[in-house]
Order: C-alpha cells, then sequence, then structure tokens
C-alpha cells in the first residue's frame, strides 16, 4: 500500500518527460515557422489577386481605345491560377459561402470583361470608319456640320460627358436632310458609338456592382484571422507544456521529499490498524483476502490463516440478494467507495451486524490493488430496530403535512373524510394567484401563503374551524365538526367569508389583500345509489358554482342544476374503483418524433381506463376526480404496471408524467425507484414533470431527480409557458427536455406573439443545452414551423395519435 512511488522509477519518469516536453517544443516551434510560411504564401497569392483585379478595372476604364486583350488574359490566368491554389483552404471551413461569393464574381467579372472587348471593338471599328468618312466631306458645307457631330463624339474617348440625348436628335435630323448614302452610312456609325459607349458604362457599373475587390479583402481578413487564431494556439500549448515541465519537476521533488515520510506514516497507518476494535478486512483485486486485522479475529472467530486466500463469502449470512453484491462491486470497480450495512455470520454460526465502508486502493500506475474495508460491529445497535421503525412511522406523518405551512394536506383530509366524521368542507380558492405570482415573485408568494395559514389559525375559533387543510398552490380547506347549521346559515358562511378577506399583507411597503372564492359542502349525509357523496368534491363543486356565477361564494345543494354533474362524478369514481379492482387501467402511447431524422425517437405514456362496455375513457373524463379521492394513487401505480411491463416487451424509450400528488406519495415514488433499480435499461426512461403544478414542490422534485439521473433516466418540463414558475428555478432543475405547451403551439404559424414566447423559450433551452418538444402539432403548417424555428421534437395528432400497441 505504497503511497508515492519508488525512487529510481520518479527519477525515471522525470527524465521521459523532459525528453518527451523538449520534443514536443521542438516540434511546436517548427509547426509555427511552417504555419507563418504558409501565411505568407497564401498572402502573397490574395494580393495577386487583388492586383489582377487591378487590371480588369484598369482596362474596364478605357473606353473608345484600343483594348490589349492579351494583358487581361494573362491577368485572368493569374487570378484563376491563385484562386485555385487557396481554394482548398476554404472549401472545407466555415468560410466556404465566402470563398464561394469570391468565385462566382469572378465568373460575372470575367464574362463583363469579354462583352466590354467585344463592345470596344464595335466602337473603334465604327470610330475608323468615320474616321475616313470624315476626311472625305469635311470640304462639304452640309457634310462639314455633320462632322461637327464626329468632333463632339470623340470627346467621349478623351472623358468629355456631352449630352448624348442632343447629339442623338442632331444625327436624327440630318438624316431627314442629307439622304446621300455616304452620309447615312457615316451617322449610322455615329449612333452605333454612342449606343455601345453606353453600353460600356453599364457593363462598368455592374463591374462595379460585383465588387470584386472587397470579397477579396474579405477573404483576406478571414484567413488572417485563421492564421492568427492557429498561431496563437500554437504559442499557448508551447508556454503551457514549457510551463507543465517546471510543474512536473517541483511535483518529483515533492514526491521525493514525501516518500519517506509516507513510509513513516504507513508504518504508523499499520501499528493502528492492528489495535483498531474495528475489523479490517482486505482483498486482493480477485476479491480474494489477503490479511485481516485482530479485531477481525476476535469478533468472527475467524484467524487470518483461516480465511487467507479464501473469498469474503465465507462469512456471508445469506440475509442479502445476489443483486445486493453486485451493486457493491459495481460501485468499488469503478473506483468509488461504498458504504452501508452487512449482515454476515460468524464462526459459531451467529449473526452478525456491521457497519461498513469499502474502498479501492490503487498502486503507483493509477491500477486498483486491493480494497480495503473497514467495519464496525453493530449488532447490539439491533435491541433499538424498534425506535427506529417508530422514527420511519415518523416519517410517514409528514406524508400528510403541506412543507410551505405545516398544514394537513391533501392527503390529510381525504383520509380525515373517510373515517364518515360529521362536518362540513369550506374550499377557499385565492383569486389571481397565477397574476400575483408574476408581479410578485414565488418567494414572496409564498410567504403570502404562509401568512395567510397562520392567520387562519388564529381566526380558527372565531368562526368555527376545527382543522386547517393546505391542498395545494392557493387552494385551502377549513373542516367545521358537529356543526350541522353552517351550511344552511347564509350569515355564517358570509361571517366566514368577510374574515378570511381581511387578511391584509405586506410586500416591499406594498399592501396587498386578497379576494376569495369559496365552496361549501351540505352539512347532510348525501348518498347517489347508496354511495356516500365526498364532502371534499362538494365543496370543490360549489366553489366552481361560485366562480362560474361571478359569486363570492356557493353552497353545494343537492338539488341545485348541477346535480346531474355530481351524480356523473360519482359514477365515476365507481367506475375507477371497479378499474382498479379488474386491472383495467393501462396506458396509450402516442410517439414523439425527432424533426431531423423524422422518426419516432420515444413514446408518451397517456393513462386509460377500459369501462365494463369495452369503452375507452380518457384522462379528462376520470382524471381530476381521482385527484379529489384516495384512488388516485392506485390509479397511478396500476398504469406505471402497464408502462414498465410494455417498455421491457417492447424495448422502446417511454416518457411517464408525474404530477405533484405523485411526488407527494411516497409509496408511488418507491415503486419506481425499485423498478428503475430491477430495470437494465433506465436511460429509456424519461419522467414528465408539470410544470403548471409540481414546479411548486421544489426540493421533492430536486431529490427525485438527483436520484434518478444517477440511474440514467432522463427528465422533462411538461406544459412548459402555461405557468408562472420563474426561468431561473427550472434552470436550477437538472433537465434534458422542455415540453411546451400545446397553447403556444397550435397558432404559432399566424400567431406573432405565440411564435415570440416560442422564441423565447427556445433560446433559454439551447443556453442550458435542454433539448426542445413541441406538443399539439397538428398539421403540416405547425410542424414546418417548428423545424424552421429548430426545435428538435414534436409531438401531435399530425405526427401520430395514441394508440394501445406500438408499430
Amino acid at each position: 500500500m505504497r503511497v508515492v512511488g519508488n525512487k529510481k522509477l520518479l527519477y525515471a519518469l522525470l527524465g521521459i518527460a523532459i525528453i518527451a516536453t523538449l520534443s514536443i517544443n521542438i516540434y511546436y516551434i517548427y509547426t509555427i515557422k511552417s504555419e507563418a510560411d504558409s501565411y505568407f504564401s497564401i498572402s502573397s497569392k490574395i494580393d495577386r489577386l487583388k492586383s489582377a483585379d487591378i487590371v480588369f478595372d484598369e482596362h474596364m476604364s478605357k473606353t473608345m481605345n484600343f483594348f490589349n486583350y492579351d494583358k487581361i488574359l494573362e491577368a485572368q490566368r493569374e487570378f484563376e491560377k491563385n484562386l485555385e491554389e487557396i481554394e482548398s483552404l476554404f472549401l472545407e471551413s466555415e468560410n466556404r459561402e465566402i470563398f464561394k461569393e469570391l468565385k462566382e464574381g469572378y465568373q460575372s467579372k470575367k464574362e463583363l470583361l469579354l462583352r466590354f472587348a467585344s463592345y470596344n471593338a464595335i466602337i473603334n471599328n465604327s470610330i475608323r470608319y468615320s474616321s475616313k468618312v470624315y476626311n472625305h466631306i469635311e470640304n462639304d458645307t452640309f457634310a462639314s456640320e455633320i462632322s461637327n457631330i464626329y468632333i463632339e463624339i470623340l470627346h467621349f474617348g478623351l472623358g468629355l460627358d456631352e449630352n448624348k440625348m442632343d447629339i442623338l436628335e442632331k444625327i436624327d435630323s440630318y438624316k431627314k436632310e442629307d439622304e446621300k448614302s455616304v452620309s447615312q452610312n457615316f451617322l449610322r456609325h455615329l449612333e452605333i458609338i454612342i449606343k455601345y459607349h453606353n453600353a460600356l458604362e453599364e457593363n462598368k457599373k455592374l463591374s462595379e456592382d460585383i465588387a470584386l475587390r472587397s470579397k477579396i479583402d474579405n477573404l483576406s481578413l478571414i484567413y488572417y484571422g485563421q492564421y492568427n487564431e492557429n498561431i496563437t494556439t500554437l504559442y499557448m500549448v508551447f508556454y503551457f507544456l514549457f510551463f507543465m515541465l517546471a510543474l512536473f519537476v517541483v511535483l518529483v521533488s515533492f514526491l521525493l521529499y514525501s516518500r519517506a515520510k509516507a513510509e513513516q506514516e504507513l508504518k504508523q497507518f499499520k501499528k493502528a490498524v492492528e489495535g483498531s476494535d474495528n475489523s479490517v478486512v482486505l482483498t486482493n483485486p480477485e476479491h480474494k483476502i489477503v490479511y485481516v486485522n485482530e479485531a477481525f479475529t476476535k469478533i468472527t472467530g475467524y484467524t487470518l490463516e483461516e480465511v487467507k486466500g479464501s473469498s469474503p463469502r465465507k462469512i456471508q449470512s445469506g440475509q442479502h440478494t445476489q443483486g445486493f453484491y453486485d451493486e457493491i462491486n459495481t460501485k468499488i470497480h469503478k473506483g468509488y467507495k461504498w458504504s452501508g450495512e452487512f449482515v454476515n455470520r460468524t464462526k459459531s454460526g451467529e449473526l452478525q451486524y456491521e457497519k461498513a465502508t469499502i474502498m479501492p486502493i490503487y498502486n503507483d500506475f493509477g491500477k486498483i490493488k486491493n480494497y480495503l474495508a473497514i467495519k464496525l460491529d453493530i449488532t447490539q445497535d439491533r435491541n433499538y430496530q424498534k425506535k427506529i421503525e417508530e422514527q420511519r412511522n415518523e416519517i410517514e406523518k409528514k406524508h400528510y403535512i403541506d412543507d410551505l405551512t405545516g398544514r394537513g394536506n391533501r392527503h390529510h383530509l381525504i383520509r380525515n373524510l373517510e373515517n364518515n366524521k360529521k362536518s362540513v368542507i369550506i374550499y377557499i380558492n385565492i383569486n389571481s394567484f397565477n397574476d400575483m405570482k408574476y408581479f410578485y415573485g414565488i418567494d414572496n408568494t409564498d410567504e403570502m401563503i404562509r401568512s395567510f395559514s397562520l392567520y387562519l389559525g388564529e381566526i380558527a375559533a372565531e368562526i368555527f374551524v376545527d382543522r386547517i387543510y393546505r391542498i395545494q398552490g392557493d387552494e385551502f380547506c377549513l373542516e367545521i365538526i358537529n356543526r350541522v347549521d353552517v351550511a344552511d346559515d347564509k350569515a355564517t358562511i358570509i361571517k366566514i367569508h368577510n374574515k378570511l378577506e381581511a387578511f391584509i399583507f405586506w410586500i416591499d411597503s406594498q399592501m396587498v389583500s386578497l379576494s376569495l372564492t369559496i365552496g361549501v359542502s351540505s352539512d347532510r349525509d348525501v348518498y347517489f345509489d347508496n354511495i356516500k357523496y365526498n364532502r371534499y368534491i362538494q365543496a370543490e363543486m360549489a366553489h366552481r358554482m361560485a366562480r362560474e356565477n361571478k359569486r363570492s361564494f356557493w353552497v353545494f345543494d343537492k338539488n341545485s342544476t348541477t346535480h346531474k354533474e355530481y351524480k356523473h362524478n360519482m359514477l365515476i369514481s365507481r367506475k375507477l374503483k371497479d378499474a382498479i379492482e379488474g386491472d383495467r387501467i393501462f396506458a396509450f402511447f402516442q410517439p414523439i418524433y425527432s424533426t431531423k431524422t423524422e422518426k419516432p425517437s420515444y413514446y408518451e405514456a397517456l393513462v386509460r381506463i377500459a369501462d365494463v362496455d369495452g369503452s375507452i375513457l380518457s384522462p379528462a373524463q376520470f382524471l381530476d376526480i381521482a385527484k379529489k379521492t384516495s384512488l388516485y394513487h392506485d390509479v397511478t401505480k396500476s398504469m406505471l404496471k402497464h408502462v414498465f411491463k410494455t417498455i421491457i416487451e417492447e424495448g422502446i424509450s417511454v416518457s411517464i408524467n408525474l404530477s405533484s400528488l405523485d411526488f407527494e406519495e411516497s409509496s408511488t415514488i418507491m415503486f419506481i425507484k425499485n423498478f428503475i433499480k430491477e430495470y437494465h435499461a433506465p436511460q429509456n426512461l424519461i419522467f414528465e414533470i408539470v410544470e403548471s403544478e409540481s414546479i411548486e414542490n421544489f426540493a421533492l422534485i430536486e431529490e427525485f431527480i438527483s436520484e434518478v439521473k444517477e440511474f440514467g433516466c432522463k427528465i422533462a418540463i411538461d406544459d412548459f409557458g402555461s405557468g408562472y414558475s420563474s426561468y431561473a428555478r427550472v434552470a436550477r432543475l437538472n433537465i434534458d427536455y422542455i415540453k411546451i405547451d400545446g397553447s403556444l403551439i397550435h397558432d404559432i404559424d399566424t400567431n406573432e406573439k405565440s411564435e415570440a414566447v416560442v422564441r423565447s423559450i427556445i433560446t433559454f433551452a439551447k443556453s442550458l443545452d435542454f433539448k426542445v418538444v413541441a406538443e399539439f402539432v397538428k398539421d403540416e403548417s405547425i410542424y414546418k414551423k417548428i423545424k424552421e424555428l429548430g426545435i428538435e421534437y414534436a409531438q401531435g395528432f399530425y405526427l401520430g395519435k395514441p394508440q394501445l400497441l406500438i408499430e
């Protein structure tokens, strides 16, 4: 178990490092020189491109002059030769488009040069002819007037821009006055000179518009940038290697100095191990025992001679599964420390409970040489297991407590209602709470919820309240027991409402008061087909009626127009219970397509219920009702069983939705974790967390994500953009996907505001390396739009509907 290496080995390593570093530095010096030579060579070629372009421009500026086409051809060959020699530098780089523009510009200019030569030749031919005619007719009086036009036209060649339209009008008038063939031919050639002179001017303007010189300059700047970047990198590596050499020398010197000290410390360590009360076991990489201390012999009864060369299986009790030992071996083989508890058996056959830590020990070359186990005997502590169980039960009770307020939660309320106590439930909802979260922030609104909960406790006796519950978010429930007159007493309900709205909260010196809508359950037992109505559902339904009728409160009435809805809810509750008992809860699977491959990447599991008549119930028909009863978690577990079975049989990747209620139910989370531990491909599992509700249970979510990500599962935030949770909170979560809510996608191809919001979400996701999924892709137009925006995945009826079997 040497901590530092052999002295000779250290000196050898130092010599090798020096030679290697010097060799590498010489190589980099040569590379830097080669890079510089290459740069000056390429720069010279780019300069030749500029020179050739100057020749092109100079010749095209010489109108009405003889054109030296041989010089142009030579400049073209020079240009094309240098262009070809530097082409390979840009074709495979990210700047190939700029080089392509230069090449296309040159081809355009080459065509203009050919055109210029043609036009100039025509002009010069006409000038030669006109010159001969001019000498013949200059003594004729009328012809003399015509010849004056010839003099004016020749000014074009001297750079004088005469009024060409006036000249053309003169020519036209002279053609009518003098009909002699000589004069007509003379005038026609003068018109040709003007026409093609105009064409040359236009040709020159087209050449200027190409801006070939500017494209060459851009190319030069880009190449200089590449060269500068390469040369900087080479210098940085060069200096880094020198620094590493110096650092390595210091390190080896330190190791040589530490070697003697480490050997002394090892001697002391061995002495401490021998005298330790903890048993110590040392094995080789093949898990054969090579050393045990005296404490091990004292506790187990086995001497070193009896266990040396044996496997630790010799003291196994049979209380652990093979999977337990496989998990330990996997972890320590990867170089991690394992800590946990063992149940082993002594030589005499007695069970021995140990708290152990197993860690790998490395040799000088970083390879695992031994495994060291340090174990504490905790057999006597087993007598205190009852106390530990009581503590565990206490933790389980927290399942019924709201973390933010300390009040009973939804589970607590449902459990109490199932005891069939005579009570009235008052359902409280804070109006415009999402707007408050948006304007005041989540931290301030959380503090307001805590203060409101305390306020409820202060006035509980005054308004006859026996129990206070926080259901979720901005929802509270008050339970009034054994006051049969409350629901029928309108004045009492008004008093309770007014007292609740008297609450005041201060945020940054700004007074915030609450507007509330409440629903009150019946104070009598109401039955439908001998099934007692859930008073929580009554109160929630009454709250909804209050909102629909724009009232501050509403009291449940079995004789009201909503009675059919209540009866329907009770029927659904019965169907839920029957479906759970009959194992008729399962999942449909909807494909989620990759927009790059345009093939399904994974599938989303969507819960369904098969009714006794063969019809299929969708979540919209039963899920909200299930959440208000104790059946919800049974529905979730039944659905998960079907999903997990399908994943194993089909070998597909599947995403599963989890709500805030799922995170609050420890048995559901444990069910998921147990499956992940046994499943051999957890990377096929994606858990979708609904932004609009689950994001409030931040601590629970972070803990869950941390645990499942260790196994390789992936995380998605569902319905993103539909709620008020802050980007900062989402950014804190270790997620993989963001699913943009369908309300933003369904009209993104026609609604600029939706597109703007989606663009901001995409930018946010890309900055954190999150993948983006678009929901509600209903047609080709929307699909094309999200592909244009760079969204990686798409889901919707246009791509595939939910189905029972995977095709």
